[in-house]
């Protein structure tokens, strides 16, 4: 049985690492809509453009940009998937096989054929779903380009907008839209929403499809389905109420009397709205009566958790994750203005840098306002944080061990990729472009730079790795990388460790220490150091 906090750990490096996709293809569809702009030409579809046009209709991919953006990230996913699948499927068999012991048979610790399949089955299945998410959403990126382009110039042209006002619509245009899926049906979603509902719905149901073939593996019929805090609730739908139907011990078949069918009650395995549908985190177990109990009632038959409280916590996780999307949304918004900004020019450069203010304001209130949240209903924040699965697997079949238990994993603050030609004058020998920070980093930078520092800026972290204003070269592999903040009269300055080939392979580029200068300060620097990147 997978434990809801089990689920919520394992998919959480697979959420934040599209979510930083769409960043990227975000940012990138705004550098390319501001230079289309500075042309101030009708939008056409040039004998270049009509090139990548077919190849998007061929390949699912808009521009060759992305099409690398992409394959960047995918090489990763393709990783924590597979490994979350290997991870889930033999933690849930490795629980069941201890149900062999409790009735006296000797367990089998190898993982039956029909097992392999089950977890082979359902990773191909999620993995290709991911990827159609991932081509859907190039699709729409394109999509959105052309009509931001061409509705921009035409309100122009038109009359209808100043350029700087159809510089921040078309902005506002590509965050909102840019990333997204579109389904048959028409509802749009986030690409990371996408895919971590396919990715937890899918290790969900390996899991249960393998208590359900090890329970007709033993001829037992009765299932214990778990509970926790904060289970769905819906009085609308009894199988989409999974506050009603949680903890209890069903029957898989409808036969055994005294006990509800478990399909009937839960709407497992057909109805998507139940147990195991969804972005559910509930899961199944074998119950053998006399041997196994059931932890999640009192000794009356009553559920442990609390009706009221449950709907609570139910409603404040709601919030949160309501919240948290924000966030995430007000950082992508933040990023696309940080790029327009970059690469406009004159008065329209002006325009966008008091949105660029206003929008880096508004992203510090709403933190505050979450931890503040969080803090207030003793919930764990999770902005910044994804879990890294341990990578030191000696035998990468399924035969093999499974990954460790994933409450050993690290907790780090994942920053996005950097452009490795521009850390090229520091040393050609880069083997990664993705950067973190590590807990113990940012507690050092918090102890010697104070808290409000970090607040301040933390969030600033990504833009200045991916769009420094000077870069010296510091100790062996590492950059000194800095960046100019005019309203604060401040340059933040990055201490960037970068990974070699003489590094451990599974290293990440990752951030050493922060330092803030006065404008006075750095200059002082820049006369008693060459900087070895300068941005023109």
């Amino acid at each position: 049985m997978l434990t809801p906090e089990y689920l919520q750990k394992i998919t959480e490096a697979s959420e934040y690492l599209i979510s930083q996709l769409r960043e990227d293809i975000v940012s990138l569809m705004t550098e390319r809509f501001i230079a289309r702009m500075k042309r101030g030409e009708k939008f056409e579809i040039t004998p270049a453009n009509k090139i990548l046009a077919d190849t998007l209709m061929a390949a699912g991919i808009v521009y060759q940009d992305i099409i690398q953006i992409i394959k960047n990230c995918s090489g990763e996913s393709d990783r924590i998937v597979r490994e979350a699948f290997r991870d889930a499927g033999g933690k849930a068999d490795k629980y069941e096989q201890k149900i062999y012991e409790k009735v006296g048979l000797p367990p089998d610790n190898s993982m039956s054929p029909a097992v392999k399949r089950i977890i082979n089955r359902n990773y191909k299945a999620t993995n290709g779903e991911m990827q159609n998410i991932t081509r859907s959403t190039a699709l729409e990126a394109q999509k959105t380009f052309i009509e931001t382009c061409s509705q921009s110039l035409f309100a122009i042209q038109t009359g209808a907008k100043s350029l700087s006002q159809a510089y921040l619509d078309g902005i506002k245009k590509i965050v909102k839209e840019g990333g997204t899926v579109e389904y048959e049906s028409g509802r749009h979603d986030t690409i990371e929403t996408a895919t971590l509902r396919a990715l937890r719905t899918g290790l969900c149901q390996t899991s249960a499809e393998i208590t359900i073939e090890r329970a007709g593996e033993m001829d037992y019929d009765l299932i214990l389905v778990s509970a926790h805090l904060g289970a769905r609730v819906n009085p609308l739908d009894k199988v989409a109420d999974h506050a009603g139907w949680q903890g209890r011990v069903y029957s898989i078949s409808g036969k055994t009397d005294g006990y509800e069918k478990l399909e009937d009650a839960t709407g497992y395995p057909s109805n998507p709205l139940g147990l195991c549908g969804y972005n559910c985190r509930h899961n199944i177990t074998i119950f053998i009566p006399g041997i196994s109990k059931n932890p999640y009632i009192d000794k009356k038959g009553n559920l442990l958790i609390d009706t009221d409280e449950n709907r609570k916590k139910y409603e404040d996780e709601q919030k949160a994750r309501r919240m948290e999307r924000a966030i995430r949304n007000a950082k992508i918004k933040k990023a696309a203005l940080q790029t327009a900004y970059d690469n406009a020019e004159g008065d329209e450069k002006e325009k966008i840098g008091q949105e660029l203010k206003q929008a880096k304001e508004r992203l510090q209130k709403q933190n505050k306002a979450y931890r503040e949240f969080m803090d207030e209903n003793d919930m764990k924040p999770l902005d910044y944080r994804v879990k890294v699965a341990a990578r030191d697997i000696e035998n990468k079949t399924l035969e093999g061990d499974v990954l460790k238990n994933l409450d050993e994993t690290k907790e780090i603050r994942y920053l996005g990729r950097i452009d490795k030609s521009l850390y090229k004058c520091i040393t050609e020998d880069i083997v990664t472009d993705e950067v973190i920070i590590t807990p113990e980093r940012i507690q050092h930078i918090i102890d010697r730079r104070g808290k409000e520092f970090y607040e301040l800026y933390g969030d600033e972290f990504t833009n200045i790795i991916k769009n420094p204003d000077y870069i010296f070269k510091d100790k062996e592999n590492t950059a000194l990388v800095c960046k100019e903040f005019a309203k604060d009269d401040k340059y933040i300055n990055l201490v960037l460790r970068l990974v070699v080939s003489t590094d451990n392979p599974d290293f990440k580029n990752s951030i050493i220490t922060a330092v803030g200068e006065s404008g006075k300060r750095f200059q002082q620097r820049l006369r008693n150091n060459k900087p070895l990147y300068k941005r023109e």
